[in-house]
């Protein structure tokens, strides 16, 4: 046994993110694709109604995060982790309890400040407070458990789901999700410490190799007066918007088209396999190469992925598309998750983190609220997904452009700030 030698506590701290993560977004919002026809199935409720309940959830996310960098300040992570832990263990009750629209909507509000406590954003912050380089690599970690969660509970919950001699067998799985949640947070709220005191911030250059450090940054008000600022929260809105709805519905498309639910839950638990993957791969490749590129990965990838959803037919051809959308959908997602961090970190720095961080994300919560709806409500007009999957291209098109000309524009002031450190 090496004596004398302290662990440094920042490695507990990962293990207690990933294990929020895996649990609250993994498990509770990782497979509303899932839920989304075994719930209208069994109570007869329309698909774009019942799609208000990720609206009302992401309604009480996107206000939560407007004030995540005050709430932090004042109350610390380690209680609204707790906080949110309890919140989400009783909106999985209610979802339990559920027959009605009314309930729903109750629980979605409720999941929703639940996880903006315990996911994403949260996940990111205390990252960002216990590491000082590697950024990419080390939120890459926390948030993949996602992906892991997700295939997890997809496997375990397709049977029940999916049982005909229990069409309310979704209610059974909220249930079992309560009391995982009350047990799993006992245990990361026991390993969480608050940030380390007097954590160094670098000043200097980043080596070439060498991206995911902190660098001081440019101040909020100064970014409110620069277009690129607004611009990214576009492109972060839209991405919100159109990836979320589209992701959303991607199971309900292919078993609409005849795709049976085996193949269905194996591209469930393909695409949360390799979004952990993803999720790793992309942090570390941001970490020696940039933001730049993975960029470029991720929204080239996010369109491939629509043109192929587009293709899919009840056929082993549709079969193999229905597989090839799952893999890339894998790397399109990031952008939604880990890519909002990373931009901020890269695009703006460490001043004003807390508070771009809530505020973004904010944007990108807003783009989910509203895209469920929108994408349901497409399809109860034209009785198909496809007409806003070609709209989605386009968009997507769009913001991948945009962000290529923000990342330009950017980086001569951040090139100018970073050189006045060492004049």
């Amino acid at each position: 046994m090496l004596r004398g030698k302290k662990i440094d506590y920042k490695w507990a701290i990962l293990v207690a993110g990933f294990l929020m993560v895996f649990t609250c977004l993994g498990f509770c919002g990782g497979n509303n694709g899932l839920f989304l026809p075994a719930i209208t199935d069994a109570t007869g409720i329309k698909r774009s109604l019942y799609s208000f309940t990720t609206t009302f959830r992401y309604i009480a996310t996107t206000f939560a995060n407007l004030f995540f960098g005050t709430l932090t300040a004042k109350f610390g992570a380690r209680k609204l982790i707790a906080f949110g832990f309890a919140v989400l263990a009783v909106a999985m009750f209610v979802f339990s309890q559920s027959v009605t629209l009314t309930g729903f909507y109750i629980g979605g509000f409720l999941m929703g400040i639940g996880l903006s406590f315990t996911s994403t954003t949260m996940g990111s912050y205390i990252v960002k407070k216990w590491f000082t380089s590697n950024i990419g690599r080390y939120t890459g970690i926390v948030l993949a458990s996602n992906g892991i969660g997700a295939a997890t509970a997809s496997q375990l919950i397709s049977p029940i789901l999916f049982d005909e001699s229990n069409p309310f067998g979704y209610q059974t799985v909220y249930a079992i999700y309560s009391i995982i949640l009350i047990v799993v947070g006992i245990i990361v709220v026991a390993l969480l410490k608050e940030s380390p005191k007097d954590r160094p911030i670098v000043t200097d250059a980043p080596k070439k190799k060498q991206r995911g450090v902190i660098w001081h940054g440019i101040d909020y008000s100064t970014l409110l007066k620069r277009p690129y600022f607004y611009a990214t929260a576009l492109c972060i809105f839209l991405t919100g918007l159109f990836l979320q709805g589209v992701s959303i519905v991607k199971y309900s498309h292919m078993r609409d088209l005849g795709i049976d639910a085996t193949t269905i839950s194996l591209c469930a638990s393909i695409s949360s396999v390799l979004l952990t993957a993803s999720k790793i791969a992309l942090g570390m490749l941001y970490d020696k190469k940039g933001l730049k590129p993975v960029l470029l990965i991720c929204h080239g990838l996010t369109v491939l992925s629509f043109i192929l959803l587009i293709f899919i037919t009840p056929s082993a051809t549709g079969i193999v598309l229905s597989l090839a959308a799952s893999f890339t959908l894998a790397f399109a997602i990031p952008l939604e998750t880990i890519m909002v961090p990373l931009m901020i970190n890269d695009l703006f720095g460490s001043i004003s983190y807390e508070k771009l961080l809530g505020i973004l994300m904010a944007f990108n919560t807003a783009g989910f609220a509203i895209g469920s709806p929108l994408v349901n409500l497409s399809y109860d007009i034209w009785g198909s997904y496809l007409p806003l999957f070609y709209v989605s291209i386009a968009v997507m098109l769009f913001v991948m452009i945009c962000m290529q000309i923000v990342i330009k524009k950017n980086k001569v002031e951040k090139d100018a700030i970073i050189a006045s450190y060492s004049q």
